[in-house]
C-alpha cells in the first residue's frame, strides 16, 4: 500500500546562494486502521540537489505524540531516488506524515541549486 506527498518550489530556504526561493510542504499523511511498518520512499525531484548543499531529509512524523519517527536522507546530483530497505513502525490512529525538510541551504556554493519539487512515494504494510 502507498501514499504520496509532495514539496512543491525550491528546498533553498530563502538564502541567497541558491537563489533566494522557497517552497511549501503539500505533505501527505495517513491515518491507519491498523499499526504499519514503512518500508520504502520513492519519488523524484523536478531540480536535482546540488553536492555542495547540505543534506536535506524526508521525515516521517507521528503528529499525534508529536514524534520524529525517522529521516532519510534525499541524495544529491539525482532526480529519482529511492531509499532502499526501510522498517519504520507506526501505531494505529495515529496522524502519520511524510515530507521534506529543508536544509539550511546558505552552505551552498554561489548559484547552485538547492533541489525543488520533490514528489514522494510512501510504501507501507499493515502489521
Amino acid at each position: 500500500m502507498s501514499f504520496s506527498s509532495q514539496f512543491m518550489g525550491s528546498l533553498c530556504n530563502g538564502h541567497f546562494n541558491c537563489g533566494a526561493g522557497s517552497g511549501s510542504n503539500w505533505g501527505g499523511y495517513i491515518v491507519a486502521d491498523y499499526n504499519i511498518m514503512i518500508t520504502r520512499f520513492t519519488g523524484t525531484l523536478n531540480e536535482s540537489i546540488d553536492p555542495s548543499c547540505p543534506t536535506t531529509y524526508i521525515q516521517v512524523d507521528d503528529f499525534t505524540s508529536s514524534q520524529i519517527l525517522a529521516d532519510v536522507p534525499l541524495p544529491s546530483g539525482v532526480n529519482f531516488f529511492d531509499s532502499g530497505s526501510l522498517s519504520i513502525s507506526a501505531p494505529a490512529g495515529h496522524r502519520i506524515w511524510a515530507g521534506v525538510v529543508p536544509s539550511i541551504s546558505s552552505s551552498c556554493n554561489l548559484g547552485a541549486s538547492a533541489g525543488g519539487d520533490v514528489y514522494i512515494n510512501v510504501q507501507y504494510v499493515m502489521q
